[in-house]
């Protein structure tokens, strides 16, 4: 069974009758093994194992399924200073000796000790998404320092926060990050009931989040009856929604998604959730004229009432930085013989990476007539002092084109995201000192303000793999200024590597990361590095 050790010698000497104990190790970490065969995460390809165990740094995508972008992550599981913390951690599973044994288990409770989903006082992770993170109540009535999701760059700076706050609270398998896009709630469609105006401001949960991340991992699984389902396995710790007041799933086998195998001997609830997230669609129905059949029960698969004639085209321009103007093009396509005259609502918003409505940035509601297989375009421009202020962690902006055939009374509706481009932060480092144990450098960072308005509450955030996070505050960038900021850091000189996160934190721009690997043989100001 996983878990810390004391190791004691016990000994007796030739000419004495009493048995000797010593301490040899106080601190024994026995985990999974993926090397070995007959371990029950045992991997084979060579490749795999450097890039799911060996690996201690990765990217998780994010964005839309339109224009994805990548976070760089510190996965960090060598990091010495995790022990602590990785100890209090286990003390918490509600697992018995025995139990340690399974990683099918130990991977579905840790999953559970990650999300802290209200029902008790454990938990490294709370859900939110209101965009207020600066304090929030902890379950035992303390008030603690919050972050937004997106402060954090790493797996260990989240669990040395955790265990150093007063309430407390890598096991061996091999892992990696998944991203869903277009994620789903459940396995069935999702039904938006439509009036003949605009329906969007009376539908602001979360649909279908922009993107969701979850975990996968490798194992056999035996408690499933047979060998098939051995491989990748699904585990999401931080569910979109509770399910039997439970939030998090798995595991889950990646080939039972793959194959809607969801019969399973165990777990088959889980599988359903997950099946759900992958394929979950959304149709859509004119909730004046669906009354009329409120009473036949199959009447939902049988009335369609898109309008197949009409077509819909949304186009953002390619590449647009925060600051600058975003231009839109809608063009509404007759596809008929005929002049048809429609009823049109452009809506544009800003989104929260789950799905949910942040701030209506424009509506644009018009009447035209159209003629025979002709094509109609609508320009539109949202303002930097439009969305400025409105925008929401990942920069989403969406489009919704809702379009009505007045003639046939059917009815169009098309979506687009958009995601501005970030500005660059440039990364340079110099040789400051070097002792025996330590190499200390300093990192410059180059960064222009895009903005005609000033960037206030700015922050610089830097750390690396075996690096200690830490986070400075700056003064502010005033309007088109460009800046560099002097950071000192150490690392130890028996690294290899050590690849470090540079992160500029502001209110009115998202977040912006570079990243700079050291030791380098770059010449900085005529001094090696190495």
């Amino acid at each position: 069974p996983i878990g810390f050790y004391e190791v004691f010698l016990f000994y007796k000497l030739f000419y004495s009758k009493y048995w000797h104990s010593e301490l040899l190790e106080k601190n024994l970490l026995i985990l999974f093994n993926p090397w070995k065969r007959d371990d029950g995460v045992y991997m084979e390809n060579s490749n795999f194992l450097n890039d799911y165990i060996l690996n201690e740094e990765g990217r998780i995508l994010s964005g839309t399924y339109l224009k994805k972008s990548f976070i760089p992550w510190h996965y960090s599981q060598f990091k010495p200073s995790l022990i602590p913390a990785l100890k209090s951690f286990l003390s918490w599973l509600p697992l018995t000796f025995e139990q340690r044994a399974d990683p099918v288990l130990m991977a579905r409770e840790v999953a559970s000790m990650v999300n802290n989903n209200g029902q008790d006082d454990i938990g490294v992770l709370v859900g939110k998404w209101d965009g207020k993170y600066e304090s929030m109540r902890a379950p035992n009535g303390q008030i603690i320092k919050a972050n937004s999701p997106k402060y954090w760059d790493g797996s260990a700076e989240i669990l040395e926060r955790f265990y150093r706050n007063p309430y407390h609270p890598i096991f061996g398998h091999p892992s990696r990050t998944v991203t869903n896009f277009k994620s789903g709630h459940e396995d069935l469609p999702f039904d938006l009931y439509l009036t003949q105006y605009l329906y969007l401001r009376n539908v602001k949960q979360e649909i279908q989040w922009n993107f969701h991340v979850w975990n996968e991992i490798w194992m056999r699984r035996p408690d499933l009856g047979t060998n098939k389902y051995d491989g990748w396995q699904v585990i999401d710790a931080t569910l979109q929604v509770t399910i039997n007041n439970i939030s998090n799933v798995g595991p889950v086998p990646v080939k039972a998604i793959l194959n809607a195998d969801l019969n399973l001997k165990k777990y088959w609830e889980d599988a359903i959730f997950v099946y759900g997230e992958v394929n979950a669609d959304i149709k859509y129905y004119d909730s004046k004229r669906y009354n009329w059949f409120i009473d036949s029960v199959n009447s939902k698969s049988d009335i369609d009432w898109k309008d197949k004639n009409t077509k819909i085209e949304i186009i953002f321009s390619p590449k647009v930085y925060v600051g600058q103007l975003l231009n839109i093009i809608v063009n509404i396509q007759n596809r008929l013989p005929i002049f048809v005259e429609y009823n049109v609502t452009v809506d544009v918003h800003s989104e929260y990476y789950h799905g949910q409505i942040a701030h209506y940035l424009l509506t644009y509601p018009l009447e035209t007539k159209i003629p025979p297989f002709t094509k109609k375009a609508i320009k539109l421009q949202v303002k930097p002092e439009e969305y400025l202020e409105k925008l929401v962690p990942f920069n989403i902006i969406k489009s919704k084109v809702f379009v009505k055939n007045l003639n046939s009374k059917k009815f169009v509706l098309e979506e687009m995201p958009f995601t501005f481009d970030k500005p660059e932060l440039k990364l340079t480092a110099a040789l400051s000192s070097k002792t025996k144990s330590h190499t200390k450098i300093i990192v410059t960072a180059k960064f222009k303000n895009p903005l005609k308005i000033s960037l206030t509450n700015c922050k610089i955030k830097i750390g690396g793999t075996r690096t200690d996070s830490i986070t400075y505050p700056i003064k502010d960038f005033h309007p088109l200024m460009t800046k560099r900021i002097q950071i000192p850091i150490s690392y130890e000189n028996d690294l290899n590597r050590e690849v470090i996160t540079v992160s500029l934190l502001t209110k009115q721009l998202d977040k912006v990361t570079s990243q700079i690997i050291l030791p380098t043989t770059t010449h900085v100001d005529g001094r090696k590095l190495s």
